[in-house]
């Protein structure tokens, strides 16, 4: 096989997630200087909320169908459909409670109906995407991964042109059309009957789904807490900062998760005393490549948003100073976390982001009026970020120490005297 071949598929799914981000940060941009603050804090903590509910109705059944390596063709087309089925139960429960609960969408049509149906279209998407992973599909799953991000950069052009309400039904016919897409794709699978559903199915994808969404809630904690309580101006300003976070993290992530984890996994298999100091040695660089992005970006924060945003988000300039000192830890957490990405370690990952969670509210019920709204919630989620990076430290230390056992060390030295 070509040197090329194999470098395919990686460098298409690390172009894809470059061009998602570029099309996410784009819409945010158009969005915030067509729409007023007010109504891009709405808009923001919408598509959060949707985002975090979108995967918790695809809880987990994504890589639960990566994880059926040795079984038939028949067993995994019934774990698909049975997958298929829990999310299009699981999405129309939480466009339900969205509906009920969430009071940005209560008795307002025009943003009930758009994202609903992203929410809906993110869930398909999620298990879309790992059965196109599972086919070794390069193209499919890097279509998947940009369709979103460029619907909402083009609804978001729109919004500049015509203005909200435009907008809104732009977002509706985009999204409509893609769910409608991606159904008809993978209609053999969509059979949602009793039998259908298969609670086992529920059962093994239950930590995989409950880490994923504390991982993304995290992520969008900020928008999801500030538009609960209408706060649209201040989640405006955070989240126009927010946006050059996200996307810096966007390259530990496309480095670790797509490039070396699967070379870790089988480094795994011949080495696992060895891999601790591989993936320690790579975090540790990635901590020093980090703290150099902390420092350029809060160096040209002020450039950045009134370029980016205009003069009505200068507010955003100290969220975004703040937030810049997250950036080593995420680069951290997310190298030390390859090492612990394992069957038997998943819920402790899950802990892990309860914990960075609990961290967060601490920080904003401890300092509401020590410093403003936009640093205190700058300032507990860069301390969500520190606690996940410490918990995960502390977790792969303990795996290292438990891989360090009698029968361990007599295999490797008889594996060592056999090449002798």
């Amino acid at each position: 096989m070509s040197l090329f071949r194999l470098a395919k598929g990686p460098l298409i799914q690390i172009s894809a997630l470059v061009l998602s981000a570029g099309f996410l940060f784009l819409s945010q941009v158009l969005l915030a200087r067509g729409l007023t603050p007010h109504e891009y804090g709405q808009i923001a903590s919408l598509f959060s909320l949707a985002s975090v509910l979108g995967l918790l109705a695809s809880f987990g059944f994504g890589q639960h169908i990566l994880n059926l390596k040795r079984e038939s063709s028949q067993k995994i087309a019934k774990e698909i459909k049975s997958s298929f089925s829990f999310t299009i139960l699981f999405s129309a429960l939480c466009i339900t409670a969205m509906i009920i609960w969430w009071p940005t969408t209560e008795k307002n049509i025009s943003l009930i109906i758009p994202f609903s149906i992203f929410l809906t279209l993110q869930s398909i998407n999620n298990t879309c995407f790992s059965i196109e992973q599972r086919n070794l599909k390069s193209y499919a799953t890097a279509l998947n991964r940009i369709q979103i991000p460029l619907l909402r950069f083009i609804a978001s052009t729109i919004a500049i042109a015509a203005g909200y309400k435009s907008f809104l039904l732009a977002l509706s016919i985009l999204f409509l059309l893609a769910f409608i897409y991606s159904t008809w794709r993978f209609k053999e699978y969509l059979e949602f009957t009793p039998k259908s559903i298969n609670i086992s199915t529920l059962k093994h994808s239950f930590y995989y789904g409950l880490e994923s969404l504390l991982s993304v809630f995290l992520l969008n904690i900020c928008s999801i807490t500030l538009g609960f309580t209408k706060e649209y101006t201040v989640l405006a300003n955070i989240s126009s900062a927010l946006s050059f976070i996200l996307a810096i993290y966007l390259i530990p992530q496309a480095v670790f998760v797509n490039h070396f984890h699967p070379q870790y996994i089988r480094i795994n298999e011949d080495d696992p005393l060895g891999l601790f100091k591989k993936i320690l040695n790579s975090s540790i660089i990635s901590l020093a490549i980090g703290i150099i992005f902390s420092i350029a970006l809060y160096a040209i924060s002020p450039y950045l948003i009134e370029v980016s945003y205009g003069k009505n988000y200068h507010t955003a300039n100290s969220s975004l100073q703040i937030l810049a000192l997250s950036i080593p830890l995420r680069f951290f957490s997310i190298g030390i976390g390859c090492y612990i990405a394992t069957r038997d370690f998943i819920k402790y990952r899950a802990f892990a982001g309860t914990l960075a969670c609990m961290a967060f509210f601490a920080i904003i019920s401890i300092i509401p009026g020590t410093f403003g709204k936009i640093e205190t919630y700058s300032l507990a989620f860069v301390s969500s970020q520190m606690t996940l990076a410490l918990i995960y430290t502390i977790l792969a230390f303990i795996k290292r120490i438990n891989l360090n056992t009698p029968e361990l060390q007599t295999k490797k030295n008889y594996e060592n005297s056999s090449t002798d």
